[in-house]
């Protein structure tokens, strides 16, 4: 049994702050995915401008180096254009959701890549709220506030057909083998463990219990799989550490379930705020649940 069931606690569990920046480029151009820049980029305004919060997210060993992820652009980037960028911080590290906006805020005026690409953050609110807690022209206007993973989790559809989108590249593995396919057992397990292994970081209570684990693994053994379109895309960083030039590969595309979807509602709506396998910080893993009524 898993050490983050063991010692699961009562309680609504990870607390969850994913956040949205409304973004403008004035000289930035980048690809569809540039997921390992961004990183790059925002680890390097934290540790010019505050090097306290760098130390808790960046840092070899850093305390809460696992309770962030980002949600960086899918599409390409233009000058001129809007853009959205997203992050999401669990449990202690979302006390840092405004600090974090400066960090991105000072990002856009240092410049991004080797062109050094300048962007402007205009407002960041959290995703699903009617209005920003932060504006560019007036500053902070509300405290965010992180929401318990019961929000996403009581969520309910009742529809019989998804269909799953993969927007950046989604990198799991089985038997410590990169997997090039996904079917909904193995979905299961993975957001079970991705909750999990969250939920360890940040000390905070696992939120399912036992029997609500295998009623979801039990539906997703029924669902059937139906059209795929699912690609190997491999994404190539630099080490800012090591200096050494590697590459990541994870699956994007699409594909359907079908079948009686309810016990899973809740668990998908929470793994579009969690994403899904490794590399999540350098925004790998963002997926949207699209019902199919």
């Amino acid at each position: 049994m898993a050490g983050w069931l063991e010692q699961a606690r009562t309680g609504e569990g990870l607390g969850c702050l994913p956040v949205q920046l409304a973004c403008v480029s004035d000289s930035l151009q980048l690809g569809d995915f540039a997921g390992p820049l961004w990183r790059s980029g925002f680890g390097l305004a934290l540790k010019r401008q505050l090097p306290a919060l760098f130390d808790l997210l960046f840092a070899e060993q850093a305390r809460l180096g696992r309770l962030y992820a980002l949600h960086t652009p899918t599409a390409q980037v233009q000058p001129g254009q809007p853009f959205t960028l997203g992050f999401t911080l669990f449990g202690p590290a979302s006390a840092h959701a405004q600090l974090c906006v400066q960090a991105f805020a000072a990002l856009g005026a240092l410049g991004l890549g080797r062109a050094r690409g300048l962007f402007r953050v205009e407002s960041a609110q959290v995703a699903g709220a009617s209005a920003p807690f932060w504006q560019a022209s007036h500053g902070l206007t509300a405290w965010p506030r992180p929401l318990p993973a019961a929000h996403w989790l009581a969520r309910t559809h009742p529809a019989r057909g998804l269909r799953l989108h993969l927007r950046s590249p989604v990198r799991i593995k089985d038997h410590n083998q990169l997997c090039h396919t996904l079917d909904a057992p193995q979905l299961v397990r993975r957001l079970h463990g991705r909750l999990g292994q969250l939920c360890d970081a940040a000390g905070e209570a696992f939120p399912l219990s036992e029997a609500e684990l295998a009623a979801q693994r039990q539906a997703a053994e029924a669902l059937r799989l139906g059209p795929a379109q699912l690609n190997w895309r491999n994404i190539a960083r630099r080490s800012s550490r090591s200096q050494q030039h590697m590459v990541f590969g994870g699956l994007t595309g699409q594909l359907e379930l079908h079948g009686e979807l309810s016990p899973l509602t809740g668990l998908l709506a929470l793994g579009e705020v969690l994403q899904l396998g490794g590399k999540t910080t350098f925004g790998f893993g963002c997926m949207h649940a699209e019902w199919l009524d």
